[in-house]
Order: C-alpha cells, then sequence, then structure tokens
C-alpha cells in the first residue's frame, strides 16, 4: 500500500513511518526540513522524502497522487505560548484535507486528542478539565478546525489518543468506536498511552480493509502487558 504522511518528523510520525516501512508500504513522507527528515527517518527503498509547506496544496496534491491512505500525526506541543493562544491546526489541517481529496485519495486518518470533537463527552472528568483551563487553546483549535474540513469523498477517520508516554511498547491498542453524546467509555482516569501503540492504531486504521471502519471516530486505548 502507498502510504501518504504528514508531520513524519514529528515524534509519532518518525513511528508511524517506521512501522510502515517494516510492514512493507510504500511511504511518501511530505515535510517542511528535509535535511531533518533524513536524519530522523529510516533510510529505505519504500521512503520517498518530498519537501514542501503544507500550504502550497498544488504540491501537497502532486505528493499525495497514488496513495492509498493518508495520515497526519500533526499537534501542537504544550508549550506556554500554545496554551495561551493558537491557530496551527486551522492552519494546516485544511489544506491536508482538500490536498488528498483533490488526489483522490480514499482514506485520510487524523490523530487527535481525548477530549477534542466527538471523544469530549466519554473523556474522563481529569481531561474534560484540563480541556477548559491548561489545554483550552490547543483543544479549541483542533475543535475549530474539525468544522472547516471539507473532505469531498475522502474517508476521514479520527483517532484520538490520551496523554502520549515515550514508553517503547510492541503491544497494539484497543480502538473503541466513540461519538457525540456517549459516555462511560471504559478509558483510565488519566489516559496515558505509549506513542508506539498511537502509531500502531493510525497505522491500522489507515491501512483496514474493513469499510466500516472508515468515517469512523475512535479513541485508542492502551494495551497493558
Amino acid at each position: 500500500m502507498n502510504i501518504l504522511i504528514c508531520g513524519a518528523t514529528g515524534r509519532t510520525g518518525q513511528l508511524v513511518t517506521t512501522l510502515a516501512l517494516e510492514s512493507g508500504h510504500h511511504v511518501t513522507a511530505y515535510v517542511r526540513n528535509e535535511l531533518k527528515a533524513r536524519a530522523v527517518l529510516p533510510e529505505h527503498s519504500n521512503l520517498r522524502i518530498i519537501r514542501g509547506e503544507l500550504e502550497d496544496i498544488p504540491a501537497l496534491t502532486r505528493a499525495a497522487r497514488g496513495a492509498h491512505a493518508a495520515i497526519s500525526t500533526l499537534g501542537q506541543d504544550s508549550l506556554l505560548k500554545n496554551m495561551l493562544r493558537t491557530d496551527f491546526m486551522r492552519r494546516n489541517l485544511p489544506p491536508i484535507v482538500q490536498a488528498v481529496s483533490a488526489a483522490g485519495v480514499p482514506r485520510l486518518v487524523l490523530l487527535s486528542s481525548i477530549g477534542s470533537g466527538a471523544s469530549y463527552d466519554s473523556a474522563p472528568l481529569a481531561i474534560k478539565l484540563a480541556r477548559h483551563s491548561v489545554m483550552r487553546a490547543i483543544i479549541g483549535d483542533k475543535n475549530a478546525a474539525d468544522t472547516l474540513l471539507e473532505s469531498g469523498d475522502t474517508q476521514l477517520s479520527y483517532v484520538y489518543a490520551g496523554m502520549l508516554t515515550n514508553s517503547p511498547s510492541s503491544l497494539t491498542p484497543d480502538l473503541l468506536a466513540v461519538h457525540p453524546g456517549q459516555k462511560h467509555l471504559k478509558i483510565a482516569p488519566v489516559p496515558f498511552i505509549p506513542r508506539e501503540q498511537v502509531a500502531r492504531a493510525l497505522l491500522k486504521c489507515a491501512t483496514s480493509s474493513d469499510e466500516n471502519e472508515a468515517n469512523q471516530h475512535w479513541v485508542v486505548r492502551a494495551a497493558r502487558g
């Protein structure tokens, strides 16, 4: 399968890229900084690195052509300035959706955070409190970006992750379908999850042949063991 990855040089994006290559997929990494990409991503014959800006929709559309799925791991660092004000996702997510739709990519998987979008009602109390306080600007930006998306024929799948850790893990997490208004989802009160498990969940959503798993909202629950 050919997979386009936006955000491939980020900590989660690096893991998704590596897992996809190890699984035999062909990966196109669309990146701003080619030197960084070549430094942090594995050397592999199935990896194609294309430098470009997310705002350059024609260039991103060309990069996306021929992809069977796309994955966006874009997200904001929890820095003080971003907690006060940010429009990062509003600026960068709509061009990705527009480009993959124009390129005819059938599926786009979007990494998001528990407490945003369809996952809000089922989020633990601690996450809801954070959304309305320290994470208000970042989560608000994610929600505002979602309202701007026009996917056309591209199926959008959202994967809502909890608090990411860098602990190595070879386990595959659970994907729990979620919808607005749903409550009592069985996740930890403070849902920590290894990035590597989130990467596996994103790749699973992108490569699944089950059409019922497309156009869905998923909360990813950490596997224990």
